[in-house]
Formats: C-alpha cells, structure tokens, sequence
C-alpha cells in the first residue's frame, strides 16, 4: 500500500495497526485511484472484517458488470458494507446525490453488510476548520457559496 509520502510504501500489516490505533475510528473508507487496483487491498478488506467492528465504504470506478468480472467481486461483497460502483461523470454531476457524484454511480449494500438501517438524507458537506485555520470541505458542494 501507498502511504501519502512519495517512493514509500507501507506494509500492508502496519497499516492495518495503525488503521486499528486510532482512536475514535468507526469505519473507514476506501477511494482514490481504484482501491481495487492495490495488491493487497482484499487483505486489508477481510483482516478488518475479521478482526474489527470497524464499517468498511469502498468507492470503485468499476461498474457493477466489471466488478461480476473480477475475482474480487465476491471478496468485496463478504467483506464491505457500503460500495459505491461506477466511474464520476462530470455530465452527470449531481450534488444532491448522497455519497456519489454523479447520477451513473451506484449504492450497493452488500448482503452482509453491518449497515443495518439505510440513510435517507441526501447529499451532505462538512467543512472543518483544525488549529491551525486549514480548511478541509469533504462532500460536494454546488459552489464555496453555498457553505457561506
């Protein structure tokens, strides 16, 4: 796995540790690139699964026809609790849409999924502010405007 270093890499074990370490953690989310594409990822999917109360959110480019195609379909399936499939369209951008971005990508809650109770809301914006005044805007807002 990739840390956010550049030419450093990860084992696949420490970074579970320090996924488990962290305080206050209720789940974590996979995106960026294609997760799927990242050799160890299915390890790092069933160890959580097995080991953690931890919710797994996996985002993936692939559609749900490609994702049938892949020998890690079923891995995703057993071990995820929200996967959302389908590469971002900027033609179909909807900033009303919960947890996608646009209108092609789906929700999947896969059989075993520890989500027992599906949200309803739609889409949502947080904008947290650390210490040091950094702005971080995570979600989709239509413009910076609408956070004003």
């Amino acid at each position: 796995m990739w840390s956010f270093a550049s030419q450093t890499l990860i084992h696949r074990r420490e970074l579970f540790d320090r996924i488990v370490q962290t305080p206050n953690l209720h789940g974590i989310s996979l995106l960026g690139g294609e997760p799927l594409q990242q050799a160890q990822i299915i390890w790092l999917l069933e160890k959580i699964r097995q080991e953690t109360e931890l919710t797994i959110f996996l985002y993936t480019g692939y559609s749900l026809s490609e994702l049938e195609d892949k020998h890690e379909w079923s891995a995703v399936l057993r071990d995820c609790d929200v996967v959302i499939t389908g590469r971002y369209q900027e033609s179909l951008r909807d900033t009303n849409l919960q947890w996608r971005g646009s209108k092609n990508q789906l929700i999947v809650y896969p059989p075993l999924s520890r989500i027992t109770e599906q949200p309803t809301q739609t889409n949502e914006v947080e904008v947290i502010i650390d210490e040091t005044g950094k702005i971080t805007i995570l979600g989709y807002p239509e413009t910076l405007t609408d956070l004003i």
